[in-house]
């Protein structure tokens, strides 16, 4: 009896939590790839994970996201999806970052003797764009740049 009165219970709470609707208007997760964050109007991101992005790069090209991922200076400041992958060389995960409000101030810190990774940890928000110079599948035996995911025009980034 004491078990029947426990499961009433618990029906009778969850019963109202199981009929809450998401009003449509509502710019949380749609279409299952993205939370859509921002303060500003004209810079609201598709916030998503970079396994997202390796999976179906498609879906955000052209898109301002917002990723983390590890950053490091060379060249160009990369960001690739892990330490693992940064000290794997996996090339084809990265992102170049060439250009963007951002970019100084973040190749400084990534300069700066402060660091303690080799490759830091930070989120990226801009305008993601992919690499659309070799198809995903064959890119063995090509340049750097045309073997990276893609490129982020970085508007601003968090450490």
């Amino acid at each position: 009896m004491k078990g029947l009165c426990v499961s009433i219970a618990a029906l009778a709470f969850a019963l109202p939590l199981a009929s809450c609707g998401v009003d449509d208007d509502y710019s949380g997760l749609r279409d299952g790839d993205c939370w859509h964050v921002g303060n500003r109007a004209d810079r609201i991101y598709c916030a998503t994970t970079y396994t997202q992005l390796l999976a179906h790069p498609e879906r955000y090209d052209g898109r301002r996201i917002q990723i983390q991922g590890r950053a490091v200076a060379k060249d160009v400041i990369e960001i690739y999806p892990s330490l693992d992958s940064f000290e794997g060389n996996e090339i084809q995960a990265s992102l170049s970052l060439r250009s963007g409000e951002g970019v100084p101030e973040l190749r400084a810190y990534l300069l700066s003797p402060k660091r303690v990774d080799s490759a830091s940890r930070v989120v990226v928000m801009g305008v993601f764009h992919l690499n659309r110079t070799v198809p995903v599948g064959k890119r063995q035996g090509v340049t750097l740049e045309t073997i990276r995911l893609g490129t982020l025009e970085l508007d601003e980034f968090k450490l």
